[in-house]
């Protein structure tokens, strides 16, 4: 990628795309995305680990620096929006599904949870699932048991010996285009010595800093 910024910078603009770079959405060599994004939304701080005990996202603040590098040794894809952790589970990094026969979910405090499952086929959703919203404090834990059959999945929770079942249920899709917020990118250009002759064309000498 610091190559290709060099070049655009000295005027080599590329003309040709190649796996790695392409020109639009629609280009044959963008991949677009097959797989699942498994989305858990909840107010208060979470943990979730595997069925082996591996910390998939969570608290680390606990455990000792072996175990920190021990948990960077396994591949996972969990990013967190607000108050939602998303885990994508996809073939090309590794993280498909069937890597994790369970995922377990505990909470340092209480609040209501909710979790769905969108099945993703060509870049779209073609099938959203979701577990009805259950409220979870540091006495209940929740482990979801993933299946490749995605509407064959569970989720118990257990608490002082109880076990309340939850099973995955089918959701309505909606989307319009109208809705879409299209990401944006803008360009920042200063330096001491810097005249912006346009919104696309700047003169400057000596250093410049790009944002």
């Amino acid at each position: 990628m610091i190559h290709l910024v060099n070049n655009i910078l000295k005027g080599k603009i590329p003309t040709e795309e190649t796996e790695d770079l392409f020109f639009s959405l629609e280009s044959q060599n963008y991949k677009k995305f097959d797989g699942y994004i498994k989305r858990v939304a909840c107010p208060v701080e979470i943990s979730i680990t595997n069925s082996n005990g591996d910390i998939i996202y969570g608290n680390v603040d606990t455990i000792n620096e072996d175990e920190i590098r021990e948990i960077f040794k396994n591949e996972t894809n969990v990013n967190t929006l607000g108050t939602t952790t998303y885990f994508v589970f996809d073939e090309e990094t590794g993280t498909e599904l069937s890597n994790y026969g369970q995922v377990i979910i505990e909470a340092y405090d209480k609040g209501p949870t909710s979790v769905s499952i969108d099945t993703f086929k060509n870049g779209k959703i073609v099938q959203r699932n979701a577990f009805s919203t259950f409220s979870i404090d540091p006495s209940r834990k929740a482990i979801i048991d993933l299946s490749t059959d995605i509407e064959k999945s569970t989720l118990n929770i257990y608490k002082n010996g109880d076990v309340e079942q939850h099973n995955l249920h089918p959701q309505k899709i909606e989307f319009s285009e109208d809705k879409v917020v299209l990401p944006e990118t803008s360009l920042e250009v200063t330096g001491k010595y810097l005249i912006k002759h346009s919104d696309t064309d700047y003169f400057a000498k000596k250093e410049i800093q790009i944002k």
